[in-house]
C-alpha cells in the first residue's frame, strides 16, 4: 500500500494560535486562498511523496541518520512571506528562523539519504517555513498584498525543537487529514 508522506517539526500551541489569528486577518481581502487548518500548520522538511509501506521502516532509520548529532534548538517564527514574490504569491507562508542552521542541515541531510529508497531529491533552495494559504485567483489580490506588506515584520512566537516526525496525508475532498507515523527525538 502506498502512503503519501513528509517530514515536519511540529509547533507549539501559542504558534498555532498567532498563526490562526493571522489568517483570520488575512481572510478579511475576501482573496481567493485555500487557507491551511490551524491543526494542519508544521514545518516541512521534505515532502516524500507516495511511498510504500514496506519503506517506512528504510526512511526511519535515514531520518534517524539525518539528525544524528544534532540537539535541540530555538526557532523563531516570524516574518511574513511569498513564493515567488510577495506581490505575486502563490504560496503565502511564515519564516521559521534559526541561530544554527539545524534545519537546512537536516534538510540537506534528508535530501541526500532518501535518494536510497528512489525519492527524487530537490535541487530548489530550502527555506525552513510555515504555509499558511495558497493563493488560487488574482480575486482581491491587491488588497491580500497590501496587508501582507504591513503585516510583514509580525512575529508568531518561538519554541524548541526537540524532535522531528514522519507523517502520513490521507488528502481528503474537505482537505487532508495528518497521522504521525514516527517521532525522532534530536539529541539521540
Amino acid at each position: 500500500m502506498k502512503l503519501r508522506t513528509f517530514i515536519a517539526v511540529e509547533i507549539n500551541e501559542e504558534i498555532r494560535k498567532g498563526l490562526s489569528d493571522l489568517i483570520t486577518r488575512l481572510k478579511t481581502t475576501g482573496a481567493d486562498v485555500k487557507w491551511v487548518a490551524p491543526e494542519n500548520i508544521h514545518i516541512t522538511l521534505k515532502f516524500l511523496g507516495y511511498i510504500e509501506d514496506s519503506q517506512v521502516v528504510l526512511v526511519s532509520q535515514l531520518i534517524r541518520e539525518a539528525t544524528t548529532s544534532i540537539n535541540s534548538f530555538t526557532t523563531v517564527i516570524k516574518h511574513l512571506g511569498a513564493f515567488p514574490n510577495v506581490k505575486r504569491p502563490r504560496v503565502i507562508f511564515v519564516v521559521a528562523h534559526e541561530e544554527g542552521n539545524n534545519l537546512a542541515t537536516i534538510y540537506s541531510r534528508l535530501n541526500e539519504s532518501l535518494t536510497k529508497p528512489d525519492i527524487e531529491s530537490e535541487s530548489r533552495e530550502f527555506t525552513p517555513h510555515l504555509t499558511v494559504g495558497r493563493v488560487k485567483s488574482l480575486k482581491n489580490l491587491t488588497a491580500l498584498t497590501d496587508l501582507m506588506d504591513s503585516l510583514k515584520e509580525s512575529s508568531f512566537g518561538q519554541q524548541m525543537v526537540k524532535g522531528i516526525v514522519l507523517m502520513q496525508s490521507d488528502l481528503k475532498p474537505t482537505g487532508p487529514v495528518y497521522k504521525k507515523l514516527e517521532e525522532f527525538k534530536l539529541g539521540v
